[in-house]
């Protein structure tokens, strides 16, 4: 028996964004496109014509926007209400607190990878998903330990083209190799990263606290948590930056440590 696909319905006023993002999904087989819209007026007739089990959209739009949508959606009648997530470049705390009480579920920062965008959905979906950052390049943690961190920080949550994304990655690498500069962040490690680039403490300060805001924004705590291996960990406030760089850096020795010893069991050829 064929397994009923996930039914996403794409609200957004960009239309290049619409085809790639539907195409994007249809490629997976536990969900399909049901329909694209470029506006708040499309979508809804749409929502009274088929049934949606989610819903990916932006808030800005032409004439009726995504807050006048989920204002719309309130006084609609629904066998199953279709599950929200907004996707939006726009983002700061009045708006989120107006979006989650007119019924949206999630939030999701643009840009964000496509991959990142599906688990997502699932997520919103009900659908279990695996927890993976652990699992992957494990040789990499002795091999090609920047490697390793790159993908690490990019499951979290945080796109590539976010400048702090760089700054983080190597005060996570700096922490490692001196664990002395977390004892001072302001004084040891924001410094030290600074002279790397050329720049400000306070601009390595604000561009990794920008790239953890994404991240918190866009689920990843509840990467974070698989990450430390704590899967069913309850979803905590966003932490310092000294708190998320010590919890990564802490995780990574021990999985360092734990891989090395692994290798060294392995019996030479």
């Amino acid at each position: 028996m064929q397994k009923k696909k996930i039914k996403v319905l794409l609200v957004d006023n960009n239309m290049d964004y619409l085809r790639e993002m539907s195409n994007y999904i249809n490629l997976e087989k536990d969900m399909e496109t049901v329909g694209i819209a470029q506006t708040g007026e499309h979508a809804l007739e749409i929502l009274h014509k088929k049934p949606v089990d989610l819903m990916l959209m932006d808030i800005i739009m032409p004439s009726l926007d995504g807050i006048g949508v989920l204002k719309a959606m309130q006084t609609m009648q629904f066998k199953i209400r279709p599950r929200v997530c907004i996707y939006s470049s726009v983002s700061h705390d009045r708006m989120t607190s107006q979006i989650l009480a007119l019924g949206a579920m999630f939030m999701i920062i643009k840009p964000t990878p496509s991959d990142i965008i599906i688990e997502r959905l699932r997520m919103l979906a009900g659908v279990p998903v695996t927890p993976t950052v652990i699992n992957f390049g494990l040789s990499d943690l002795l091999h090609n330990l920047e490697a390793y961190v790159t993908k690490l920080i990019r499951k979290i949550g945080i796109p590539s083209h976010l400048v702090g994304q760089k700054y983080l990655r190597t005060a996570i690498l700096m922490s490692l190799d001196d664990s002395s500069l977390l004892e001072s962040i302001t004084k040891g490690l924001y410094p030290t990263v600074a002279k790397v680039y050329g720049i400000t403490n306070p601009k390595v300060e604000r561009d990794i606290r920008h790239s953890i805001d994404v991240a918190w924004a866009n689920g990843g705590a509840k990467e974070l948590n698989n990450f430390l291996g704590e899967p069913e960990a309850a979803e905590g406030p966003r932490p310092t930056n000294s708190e998320f760089i010590a919890l990564i850096v802490d995780r990574l020795n021990f999985l360092i440590k734990e891989q090395k010893e692994a290798e060294e069991k392995i019996p030479a050829n």
